[in-house]
């Protein structure tokens, strides 16, 4: 996979900017093409931009890992720190290192004709949960897949879930794709956007943030200590 820093500026527009302008972007949408990748994963709860009159759309969203969707306000959503289980199945151990969320984007090239051979799909991730961190890494998708001898450029629709937890991140070599701590509280930023090579023109772009709060065990925990604390003083 391809990667290379953006800077500051680019990350804080990601985080901060609506969903590109020439399209009309929607929440809690379901994706048009109706085909979700991976399964138990639902066609909804999507962050999405129609470009209608290219026939372009772009749809972002994260889930909870084996479960579903997240609860979400806009194009943010809301997940709980802490390590994904390896399965969906009852009991199953902890996949060491994953977070309990997984992001999802899918990338609908419909009724413009056109197919990944024609165009640009820019993601950028950022690894980094503070707010208004420096850095975050973009690749380009189509000639990533294809360095991996995957070719999609016959395809018009491509999705895909990952977990910035899995191994193939820090494989990619690059000191500055930070191994996440998966109970670390923060706030991660990722964008789509897709670019016609002809011209360069943005076709449609679409963005979400992921909010990681504390578990429940963890937040009745602390408070259960402040009251025991309380009580010993009160003594």
């Amino acid at each position: 996979m391809q990667l290379k820093r953006i800077g500051a500026a680019l990350a804080a527009i990601i985080a901060s900017s609506p969903a590109f302008a020439g399209g009309v972007t929607n929440f809690d949408s379901a994706i048009s093409a109706g085909v979700v990748v991976g399964s138990g994963i639902p066609n909804g709860n999507f962050v999405v931009n129609t470009n209608a009159d290219m026939g372009v759309q772009t749809g972002i969203k994260a889930i909870e890992r084996f479960v579903g969707d997240l609860a979400n306000t806009g194009n943010r959503y809301y997940a709980q720190a802490g390590e994904s289980p390896v399965s969906g199945a009852a009991n199953a151990p902890a996949d060491a290192g994953t977070a309990t969320w997984n992001y999802l984007y899918s990338v609908d090239l419909g009724s413009s004709g056109l197919t990944f051979a024609d165009v640009a799909v820019n993601i950028t991730i950022d690894f980094d949960p503070a707010v208004g961190n420096s850095n975050v890494f973009e690749f380009e998708l189509v000639s990533s897949l294809a360095a991996q001898s995957i070719d999609i450029s016959g395809l018009s629709l491509f999705q895909d879930s990952q977990n910035l937890g899995f191994a193939f991140w820090q494989a990619i070599g690059d000191p500055d794709i930070q191994p996440i701590d998966p109970f670390a509280r923060g706030e991660y930023t990722m964008s789509v956007e897709v670019v016609l090579n002809s011209n360069g023109e943005v076709l449609s772009s679409v963005d979400m943030a992921v909010a990681v709060v504390p578990l429940p065990g963890a937040v009745s925990m602390g408070l259960a200590g402040m009251a025991i604390i309380g009580m010993r003083r009160r003594r």
